[in-house]
């Protein structure tokens, strides 16, 4: 009989929840040093939004989530209009959750280390 390698996903031991849709499927992604990755989502409706994430090991990163109008300030070099809906410290494997209303945001990793950073995400909305 022939040995195989099975190898689990960084983001195998998060659930998704049972009720939720993938908006944006695993992805693993190198962070620059001192840059950022994002993704564009829309949510069809309000939801429970969760991202999960798995990060480099001994990393750590900050994972921002802006409203699409925010997002269009800074893209035109603006400072954005108010707070963004999560701006926090990430680091291992976990899940981040927030409630969003109907509308595009933007999902962003940034890195301010001086090294690049492996990490690898999802985002999931429960509609209520």
């Amino acid at each position: 009989m022939p040995v195989t390698s099975v190898y689990a996903g960084p983001l195998d031991s998060i659930p998704i929840d049972p009720g939720a849709t993938t908006i944006h499927p695993e992805k693993t992604v190198t962070v620059s040093a001192n840059g950022a990755v994002g993704s564009d989502i829309h949510v069809s409706s309000r939801a429970f939004l969760s991202i999960d994430f798995a990060v480099q090991p001994g990393r750590q990163v900050t994972l921002l989530v802006i409203t699409g109008a925010q997002k269009r300030e800074m893209d035109a070099g603006k400072q954005i209009t108010g707070r963004p809906q999560v701006r926090a410290p990430i680091d291992g494997a976990a899940s981040q959750s927030l409630t969003v209303n109907q509308g595009g945001y933007y999902v962003a990793i940034l890195n301010s280390n001086p090294q690049a950073v492996s990490v690898t995400y999802r985002v999931c909305a429960r509609a209520f």
